[in-house]
């Protein structure tokens, strides 16, 4: 599953990221490449870990990573670590999701569902015993596997299934290390007597058996790339296995040859956890050593060389060992900073409510103390007050792109231009609408007009023309005046948020329908305060008292976010996604 990341603002004390602060609830990005040295920060007991021997790293789709330990279950959200006590005394080997609320969980003593939201566990029986669990996956197609000590078991219809690829159920196969995803609805599985391809569309498997180094097939790991599996044991290195050949051969040796944890990066690089040896980042193809990561005496060094579990995030690399607790690799420097533009102009203790940055680094800030225009280029540096300029309100509200220029709304004194290109500021329109009430932003749809969030309803502008229509609840089925924000989604829908409703504007019929939500989440959307829709195309609904309503682009599916899922406060006032590479 490929991870995607939201970014939530909201209101004081936490304000959002494009008007006073970014409220960050994922982990830090860092600058850690293989070719530097990177620095590494540690977590420990001292810290709150459960234990300092750390099995499992997993990440979830909201951020948090999840720390399986020889005593519990943690979770890491970059700066504090939170220990559940209802996992207290178990040993956690594997991590994994299928949906936003629950964790499935394998153990020494079978598998738990643990609830994120309620924080209460399940145990699920498997086979009418306790059996230990020691890998937890979801295929590429979203099928729930867990590898166990005696045997495969597939999630189907809500409940589980037990598959043995041997069918002696004490065979060696049937005792299950690792799975990684195979073509189609296949997997590979790292088994204590062999390679297993299971198919989970015909329900056949096939067990391949080594006949080098002794015919050694007790595997602790294994990873695919391209049409070659990489298989790590506990004491004897690693091995290649051909695909499409069917055949084994022996791997260069890797540190000791004791193989935890192998992660695939890219098209051939391969991470290689190994317990006594550190981590060594490798040449998958040839095997050839590019960089090793090692214990020292420096602060900075990773906390043990014993590695068991390795977690590989975008730039971000996370190390479990044995009895050492974590090490990770945070942000170099400072993640942020004041912007200033040398002497002429600096944004500290400016509370800044909206800006935008142009052609040209050109950059339009909105403060509560007036408007800047800034070009670096140039060396020009602009403030438009009330006593400087013709504002008539020192309030930005917004600032969003009108052609080569910009339209800037303010509160209680109208709407404005500023040409990029002169740095000149005048009034919208001339019309005396234009010239007083509040604007708080705008959006252009699929035939290029654009659509005005104002304190008196929504006003159409056509560029071509200069034409424009305002609706109100006195022309319009528009019933509230009061726009706080407004959004052209990519299925040509206009969306608005007021202080009271949600609005769609149906293009078919030019009318505004307010009954868009089911009974059950429309009490959650009476204050709209910002809309996005994000690359998978849900919609984000961000209201400033009762948290995101999240929903899927046909309408059809409703997740309501609070405090009690991961928000730190129920007042939220925008959001924003990660590119789609993670850039």
């Amino acid at each position: 599953m490929k991870d995607t990341y939201y970014y939530i603002g909201r209101v004081a004390p936490f304000v959002i990221r494009y008007l006073f602060m970014v409220i960050m609830l994922l982990l830090p990005l860092s600058l850690y490449s293989i070719q530097q040295s990177p620095v590494f920060r540690s977590v420990t007991v001292s810290e709150g870990l459960s234990h300092n021997t750390i099995n499992a790293i997993y990440k979830d789709t909201r951020g948090f990573v999840w720390l399986g330990t020889q005593m519990g279950l943690d979770r890491f959200d970059g700066v504090n670590v939170t220990t559940y006590p209802q996992f207290s005394g178990r040993t956690v080997f594997s991590i994994a999701e299928t949906d936003s609320v629950n964790l499935w969980v394998g153990t020494d003593i079978g598998l738990i569902k643990f609830n994120r939201k309620t924080e209460t566990v399940e145990p699920i029986v498997l086979d009418g015993k306790s059996l230990s669990v020691k890998v937890v996956f979801v295929s590429k197609k979203g099928r729930l596997l867990l590898g166990s000590s005696r045997g495969l078991f597939l999630y189907e219809s809500g409940v589980f299934r037990k598959i043995l690829l041997d069918s002696n159920a004490l065979s060696a196969v049937n005792g299950l290390m690792d799975i990684v995803d195979g073509e189609d609805d296949s997997v590979w599985i790292a088994s204590n007597g062999g390679l297993v391809h299971y198919n989970m569309e015909t329900g056949r498997s096939r067990v391949f058996e080594n006949n080098i180094r002794g015919g050694l097939n007790y595997y602790s790991c294994l990873a695919l790339m391209g049409n070659t599996i990489y298989l790590g044991t506990a004491n004897q290195g690693m091995l290649k296995f051909d695909i499409g050949q069917e055949v084994f051969s022996i791997y260069p040796q890797i540190g000791n040859g004791c193989i935890k944890d192998l992660v695939p990066v890219g098209n051939d690089t391969l991470y290689v956890g190994i317990n006594g040896s550190g981590v060594k980042i490798i040449k998958a193809s040839s095997g050839q050593e590019i960089t090793s990561i090692e214990h020292s005496i420096q602060e900075d060094a990773i906390c043990s060389n014993a590695v068991y579990s390795l977690l590989k995030d975008k730039n971000i690399l996370y190390i479990g060992t044995y009895m050492g607790g974590m090490s990770y690799t945070p942000t170099r420097g400072n993640t942020f900073s004041i912007y200033s533009f040398k002497d002429k102009f600096d944004s500290h203790n400016l509370n800044v409510r909206a800006f935008w940055i142009g052609k040209q680094g050109r950059k339009v800030i909105g403060t509560r103390d007036g408007l800047y225009y800034i070009s670096e280029e140039e060396n020009i540096v602009k403030h438009y007050t009330i006593k400087s300029s013709i504002l008539r309100s020192d309030i930005i509200l917004s600032v969003k792109p009108l052609g080569e220029d910009y339209l800037i709304g303010t509160y209680g004194g109208g709407m404005y231009l500023l040409h990029a290109e002169t740095g000149k500021l005048s009034f919208f329109k001339p019309d005396d609408c234009f010239r007083q009430n509040s604007f708080t932003g705008c959006e252009r749809d699929k035939e290029g007009k654009y659509w005005i969030g104002s304190s008196y309803g929504v006003y159409v502008y056509n560029e071509l023309t200069g034409q424009y229509v305002n609706y109100n609840n006195r022309n319009s089925s528009l019933a509230i005046n009061s726009i706080f924000t407004l959004k052209a989604d990519s299925k040509d829908r206009i969306w608005i948020g007021t202080n009271g409703a949600v609005f769609l504007y149906d293009m078919s019929t030019g009318t505004f329908k307010s009954d868009v939500f089911p009974e059950h989440i429309e009490p959650f959307t009476k204050s709209i305060r910002y809309i996005y829709e994000d690359n998978h195309k849900n919609l984000w609904f961000c209201d400033d008292k009762e948290g995101v309503v999240k929903v899927d682009e046909h309408f059809t599916k409703f997740e309501h976010l609070t405090v009690d899922d991961f928000l730190p406060n129920n007042s939220v006032m925008s959001i924003i996604e990660d590119p789609p590479d993670g850039g």
